[in-house]
């Protein structure tokens, strides 16, 4: 599995210059400033939007997330689920005994993927358990990377969901089924 996704993100980056390659070069006209976010409370930029195209914030803002979420204000968010930011590292989340226990899971991390498509769908489809899956996000290239791997899921009784759309036209999409057609 992971070797085909390999393969895969090696043959979109063989195009060059590609659509990322152009976003890139857009980036990086703007300004990079360091970033370091220290607290929740911290004051924000007025332009968050902005700023994320600043990759020095917007790695920033993962490290702060990496060692706020593993605090125990956190347990109300976590609650009874799991939940992983994969950056450079795979770092896990659960609360047992009313505490978050943070730790690093090998094999879910996946450095040699930068996009964080394609590292959705390594996690899908590396995770050992029966579960459901629902993947937000607000485009298709997800969905149809996922599509693309459903017959690479650890556990055939696994289902994807797709939790797609704003406001009124919020909807799930059973990407099993429709990978079944």
């Amino acid at each position: 599995m992971s070797r085909k996704l390999l393969e895969l993100s090696q043959k979109k980056n063989a195009f060059s210059p590609s659509i990322i390659d152009y976003e890139r070069s857009l980036r990086q006209e703007s300004t990079q400033l360091d970033f370091n976010i220290a607290a929740p409370d911290q004051v924000r930029p007025s332009d968050v939007l902005k700023e994320l195209k600043n990759i020095n914030f917007k790695q920033a803002l993962v490290d702060f997330f990496i060692q706020h979420w593993a605090s125990d204000e956190m347990v109300p968010f976590v609650e009874d689920k799991r939940i992983f930011i994969n950056y450079k590292q795979c770092h896990s989340y659960i609360v047992d005994n009313n505490k978050v226990v943070s730790g690093v899971d090998d094999s879910l991390s996946c450095p040699e993927h930068e996009e964080a498509d394609t590292k959705i769908v390594f996690h899908v489809c590396n995770i050992d358990a029966q579960a459901h899956f629902v993947i937000r996000c607000s485009d298709t290239d997800i969905a149809i990377i996922m599509l693309g791997h459903m017959d690479n899921l650890k556990n055939d009784d696994s289902n994807v969901w797709l939790y797609a759309g704003t406001g009124n036209s919020q909807r799930y999409i059973n990407l099993k089924k429709i990978s079944n057609i």
